[in-house]
């Protein structure tokens, strides 16, 4: 008698079923179950479905749903590939038979002669094809060709068509049709059909794949990215299409001092995507905060308080991004690095800048779009684990890989320029040399020269220094050990250190004399006496020094040798433009000396 009730009212049973598969249980034989060319497929270690056939020809795979006349469709592919005829992908969303020749349903085409590549939205009538819609022409033209789609079908017959062409959740609306013409209810088949030549058999990828039936939107739009376009205007992505309508500007807040936004708008050709210009221009060096609230979706959600940073990135100009450091005679094996820091307070974007060898002409652009922050340093090197393992920076997120131009090892150039509207904008020269490395080192193999302070003269005599022993002789991605601020106190004249020990271990390992002088145009005399008076190193001889700079001694005699451990007498002449001298003594010490 049970069993008769259970027949008697199986029939009243509401049928349906989800397709969901995201192959993350390593198979595609189970949960769901998926039919046709399975030879021809695999799950590969992405946990992506998989194109794997021997040679060229045409796979199908596909799987049953128990549909409903209200459908959504969400599914990720990329052909890594440019799409053609011969090479081409046909995505069933409904069919009432596997038999293509006698199916009825609709399918999503991708593969067409050109460039021009669009996502086709297509009708099956008895086998015969039918060209329904186009999505953006050439969105799919490229190599690869991916997307992340959401297609959704209401009872109505109302077919909605959006796309991420980069594969994330930004999408965009591409299409909206209406057809009825073959209903989706009962047993139907969801599947891939991929089309190829011998160069292409593992080619076509597939993921997070859902088939499910379409339910009211209750979830409100999330704020997704906000870009800033230029100092007035900036767009802000949210995760669904949003709602023609006029927006409250006090539903937006930009601070620091920004305020509210003088016009939102909807961008006519990303419907998820918000246009808001201001008043008050955005300054480079300051983080904002942009916060947006009560943006309406198409079924009326609202979004809830939501905030995200965002700051102005701007090109460098002369005086913002120096050369800070660079190998350019690594040890056998290794590599060159070159390293620059951002002494602006602004955010400094890395784009249109070159690495250039002046002497031989080679020029390499900076090939990320890279941001560089206040006072932050990256080295660029063609080898980022070797300069890791040999000189362990403990900041290794700040050594990127980018191609460099040839350095000779004994001597040679570096030029830093960016291109601008106007043209090739010098910002920084170095001419390099070996002789420049501290004359005791038993070699210069894998030692880097360092800038004393980065915003020091660069080709300037004492600019630069050999990095020091604690730091396995190079600092790639962080302050170099030579690295000092020159005091900006009342006096004039100003020993940094009057102790100092050139033994290598980063700390005073030179002298550092600092010049603050009400106006430029100063020469200077600067020479190390003995305690009895002998004369052992001229430092500079009539130089001409800036307002603010500074002069160094590495505790090396003119002939070449290391000074005593001892105290000596620094005596420095100032002439100015009209000839009048000034005349300073100081003891220092020389304390401890390279082994």
């Amino acid at each position: 008698m049970r069993l008769l009730l259970l027949l008697i009212f199986l029939p009243l049973c509401e049928c349906y079923s989800q397709l969901i598969d995201d192959f993350s249980d390593g198979n595609f034989d189970a949960n769901p179950v998926w039919q046709g060319d399975t030879d021809n497929f695999r799950v590969n270690d992405d946990f992506q479905l998989q194109l794997n056939a021997p040679d060229g020809g045409t796979s199908f795979l596909y799987s049953t749903v128990e549909m409903k006349d209200s459908m959504e469709w969400q599914f990720y592919f990329n052909l890594d590939f440019s799409p053609s005829p011969s090479n081409a992908l046909k995505i069933f969303l409904s069919l009432d038979n596997i038999d293509l020749n006698q199916a009825n349903g609709y399918f999503l085409e991708i593969g067409e002669s050109g460039s021009t590549d669009a996502i086709r939205f297509m009708r099956l009538d008895n086998g015969s094809e039918i060209d329904l819609a186009s999505a953006t022409m050439g969105a799919v033209g490229s190599d690869p060709a991916k997307a992340r789609l959401n297609i959704k079908k209401d009872e109505s017959g109302s077919w909605t068509l959006v796309a991420d062409y980069a594969g994330g959740n930004l999408f965009v609306e591409e299409l909206n049709i209406e057809d009825t013409t073959h209903s989706l209810e009962g047993t139907k088949w969801f599947g891939f059909d991929c089309t190829y030549t011998s160069t292409r058999v593992d080619k076509f990828f597939f993921d997070d794949i859902k088939v499910d039936l379409l339910t009211p939107d209750i979830e409100a739009p999330q704020l997704i990215e906000v870009v800033l376009e230029n100092p007035t205007c900036l767009t802000a992505s949210y995760s669904e299409s949003l709602d023609d309508q006029n927006f409250d500007l006090t539903s937006f807040g930009i601070t620091p001092t920004i305020g509210n936004p003088v016009s939102v708008v909807k961008d006519s050709n990303a419907l998820n995507v918000l246009i808001i210009k201001t008043q008050e221009a955005f300054q480079s060096g300051i983080i904002y905060t942009f916060c947006s609230e009560n943006v309406a979706d198409n079924s009326g959600n609202l979004s809830a308080m939501d905030c995200t940073e965002l700051f102005l990135t701007v090109s460098p100009s002369p005086g913002d991004l120096y050369i800070n450091e660079i190998l350019f005679n690594p040890n056998t094996g290794g590599a060159d690095f070159i390293e620059l820091i951002n002494t602006s307070e602004k955010f400094i974007s890395l784009k249109n800048v070159s690495i250039t060898n002046a002497l031989n002409g080679q020029k390499d652009e900076i090939e990320n779009d890279l941001v560089l922050l206040p006072n932050e340093i990256l080295a660029f090197t063609e080898d980022v684990e070797n300069q890791i393992d040999t000189y362990q920076s403990p900041f290794p997120q700040n050594i990127i890989f980018q191609n460099l131009p040839s350095f000779n090892a004994d001597e040679g150039n570096i030029s830093m320029f960016v291109e601008s509207n106007t043209g090739k904008i010098l910002l920084d020269s170095f001419d390099y040399s070996e002789d420049l490395h501290f004359v005791l080192l038993d070699t210069p193999k894998g030692v880097s020269l360092e800038k004393i302070n980065p915003t020091a003269e660069t080709n300037a005599s004492g600019s630069w220094q050999s990095a020091s022993e604690s730091v396995r002789f190079a600092s790639p991605g962080y302050a170099n050990s030579n690295f000092f601020t020159p005091s900006q106190g009342e006096s004039r004249i100003h020993f940094e250190n009057h102790v100092f020990s050139p033994n290598g271990d980063g700390e005073k390992d030179f002298l550092i004399i600092s010049f603050n002088l009400e106006t430029p145009g100063y020469l200077a005399n600067v020479k190390i006496f003995d305690d009895r008076g002998y004369p052992v190193k001229e430092l500079s001889s009539n130089q001409l020094i800036g307002s603010n700079s500074f002069i160094t001694w590495d505790g090396i005699t003119d002939e070449g040798a290391s000074a005593d451990i001892g105290i000596y007498i620094v005596l420095i002449e100032l002439i100015d433009v009209n000839g009048i001298v000034e005349q300073m003594k100081k003891s220092i010490v020389l304390a401890d000396f390279l082994d």
